[in-house]
């Protein structure tokens, strides 16, 4: 059986430390070449190119399915609108009750909580001060 003594469980793990430092410390040079505006730039077309493809999968999807039925095919399917919408109910749901039974609405919980109305600590200055102007000197 192997005996270590302090010293050397010391120097065991201090060589393990090195050995993971210089792995990590390979990794940190790589963070700037990774988070570049160009290749951010690049994912966001592709996720652009993405959808566009998506979309014109499900519009093709759906030509092909009126094509094939023209007579089942519904253009307006009211199992897909979303009932709660407030454009659909034609409601206003700030005058909505939170619980029904009771006369508590949602435009007062509004009021109650400020939540639309923003911050109420004054704004700090924004304006732009104007440069002197500098003489320009001509020469002759």
């Amino acid at each position: 059986m192997l005996q270590l003594n302090g010293g050397t469980y010391l120097g065991l793990k201090l060589q393990n430390f090195k050995r993971l430092h210089f792995a990590f410390s390979g990794l940190h040079a790589l963070l700037p070449v990774v988070h570049t505006k160009k290749r951010n730039r690049l994912e966001q077309k592709r996720l652009n190119n993405l959808v566009f493809v998506q979309y014109n999968q499900r519009l093709r999807e759906r030509f092909l399915t009126r094509k094939e039925n023209p007579q089942a095919y519904d253009p307006i399917c009211f199992d897909e609108i979303d009932e709660t919408s407030e454009w659909v109910t034609g409601k206003d749901p700030s005058e909505e009750v939170v619980y029904e039974g009771d006369n508590l609405r949602w435009l007062d919980v509004d009021a109650a909580l400020d939540a639309s109305g923003g911050s109420q600590r004054p704004r700090r200055n924004t304006s732009v001060h104007k440069a002197k102007a500098v003489p320009l000197r001509v020469r002759a």
